[in-house]
């Protein structure tokens, strides 16, 4: 096979055929053909790059093969190290290249510098990068159509409708690998003028892809003149990419931006600050080992220039990591030991509040709940004087946990209706404080829970929160389970099951726990299985949970004893008894 070819050259007795991409199985039947223990991942990464070109998965396993990276054996082809990057193999890069070259002088640099536009562009933006007059344009894009180097898009439905396009990224990445230095420089810098120019706000709404061109512009500077200038203002572009990401909840992208401008800082301060904030939208998208890969990468920085202040902001994200990973007890040390090494130190109020902040969340987790009150005391505080909205909504919050453990229902009520009223709309706050004051609404059996949790569902998605949209699905899950509305539960279910979330295994305890009220005590065993280890969580609401679902488990299959066991367990994992009195998964037990 060969890549799409556009028309071939008009030969006697010959028949051209147009071959179309390769369906995706079709190119993944074909690699596990030739490597016989490929990985899933790999496979979905040569898969993807493919875009339906065999020719392109048969010699990338042969540069593979050439790398060490597939062993050629007696009975076949096996991988035996790290995919890695996955170049354009070079017999594939020649072949894109000689069509190109068929092309004449003004088609073929008007396809080098659409390339720099990416795979799909509208005519005025060709008209920004190029220096060829718009008649000529009209007369050259239709035929390079023609020639199935670009296509137009047709779909009614896409944003992208008429916009011209590469028949494939390969086309495109050959094409780009053939401009200059200063070619590449020159177009994405009018680029990114053009996009600043045609957008509102000097291009607020394009800002991701603002940042990438005057990335690759200065990449391409060299040691130009104005380098350090082109430098500088792609800094400043990358962090408004990553703020502008961060305010609309799209949290990879923004961690993206942010890398980037740490990538492209000059001062190290201002580095390690990016690389904060990109381990808190790590944390954002549940990839918490990043998050903690980030926040050390950043306190080596800000250790290496002896700014304290500034470890200590990293510290707080590791913090932040690892209780997020599971591990309270050691997050409370790193907070702890954060908190100790500030005490003479000026630090922005915001992150010391937060350090406290996060150190009461953690310890009251775990049932420390003097610590964190403690904690919590000097946390609203700081929030209180410095006027510290969301730090302020986030506070109320753990203030109604620390009541509601101690059985002080009625203020642990009021502290999370102040926690919703303080919490600023549009911040991230809001849907944890709906989910709260939702849940323990449903708890107590008080009107208006579900309104809370729906709304709380709606932003959560809004911001694209994936464990926060798991977590008020969760909340939500029991509400529907104690009203019997068990077909909306099921439904729920497998929408948030479908997610990768820390959240996955209380998922799989509202299943065994909607399994067991339907009467299927061998379905509600089956989803029990695999997360014994959560009736020894370090977390004491996920251990009470686990025990309630097995008590009603145990008491659908008919075992009144093992199911009175578990519930004398789900009390000895109570701090308080009164904590849980009106738990409304105590109730359906």
């Amino acid at each position: 096979g060969t890549e799409k070819a556009g028309p071939m050259l008009s030969r006697r007795n010959t028949t051209n055929l147009s071959l179309d991409p390769l369906p995706d199985e079709v190119v993944g039947e074909l690699l596990d053909g030739l490597v016989s223990n490929l990985p899933h991942e790999a496979r979905a990464r040569i898969i993807e790059r493919a875009e339906g070109v065999p020719l392109y998965a048969v010699e990338t396993v042969r540069a593979l093969i050439d790398r060490g990276v597939i062993d050629r054996r007696d009975d076949g082809l096996y991988m035996t190290g790290e995919l890695g990057a996955l170049d354009v193999p070079p017999e594939l890069t020649a072949l894109i290249s000689s069509r190109l070259d068929t092309l004449g002088p003004k088609e073929r640099q008007l396809v080098k510098e659409c390339a720099v536009l990416g795979d799909s562009f509208p005519l005025h933006a060709v008209q920004a990068v190029t220096d060829l007059e718009l008649v000529e344009l009209e007369a050259l894009l239709p035929m390079l159509v023609r020639r199935e180097v670009l296509t137009v898009r047709a779909d009614k439905l896409s944003p992208d409708r008429g916009q011209y396009a590469f028949t494939q990224s390969l086309i495109r990445q050959v094409a780009y690998e053939m401009l200059t230095g200063p070619e590449r420089k020159a177009r994405h810098l009018r680029t990114a003028r053009h996009l600043q120019a045609a957008f509102s706000g000097e291009g607020n709404e394009m800002a991701e892809v603002i940042a990438a061109h005057l990335h690759d512009a200065y990449r391409a500077a060299g040691h130009d003149p104005d380098a350090e200038q082109i430098r500088a203002e792609a800094e400043r572009a990358a962090v408004a990419a990553g703020e502008r990401a961060e305010d609309v909840g799209a949290n990879e992208q923004a961690e993206a931006a942010y890398l980037r401008a740490a990538e492209l800082a000059a001062d190290e301060q201002a580095r390690g600050r990016y690389v904060v904030k990109a381990a808190l939208m790590a944390n954002e998208t549940e990839d918490h080992e990043k998050t903690i890969a980030h926040a050390r990468r950043a306190r080596q920085i800000f250790e290496s220039l002896a700014d304290r202040a500034g470890a200590a902001s990293a510290e707080l994200a590791l913090g932040i990591g690892v209780y997020f990973s599971g591990r309270p007890a050691e997050a409370i040390e790193i907070l702890q030991a954060a908190i100790a090494s500030i005490e003479e130190v000026e630090v922005p109020p915001a992150d010391r509040a937060s350090l406290h902040a996060y150190l009461a969340i953690a310890s009251a987790f775990i049932g420390r709940y003097d610590e964190a009150e403690t904690a919590l005391d000097t946390a609203l505080l700081i929030a209180q004087h410095y006027e510290l909205d969301d730090l302020l909504a986030l506070c109320l919050n753990i203030a109604s946990m620390v009541h509601g453990a101690r059985g002080r229902l009625t203020e642990s009520r009021l502290y999370l209706e102040a926690s919703v009223a303080a919490a600023k709309e549009g911040s991230k706050l809001e849907a944890i404080t709906e989910n709260n004051l939702g849940w323990f609404y449903a708890g107590q059996d008080i009107p208006g829970a579900e309104e809370h949790l729906r709304r709380a569902l709606t932003i959560a998605r809004r911001r694209g929160t994936r464990h926060g949209e798991a977590a008020v699905t969760d909340s939500l899950l029991v509400v529907l389970l104690t009203q019997g509305r068990f077909s909306e539960a099921r439904v729920l279910l497998d929408e948030v099951n479908q997610q990768q979330s820390r959240y996955a295994d209380a998922v799989q305890l509202r299943r065994a726990l909607l399994e067991a009220l339907c009467g299927n005590p061998t379905g509600a065993f089956e989803a029990l299985s695999g997360i014994e280890g959560l009736k020894s969580s370090p977390e004491l609401q996920v251990q009470t949970a686990y025990h309630a679902t097995a008590a009603a488990t145990y008491a659908t299959a008919g075992e009144p004893e093992r199911a009175l066991q578990a519930i004398e367990d789900f009390r000895a994992a109570s701090a308080i008894e009164n904590r849980l009195a009106g738990d409304a998964l105590f109730q359906t037990v």
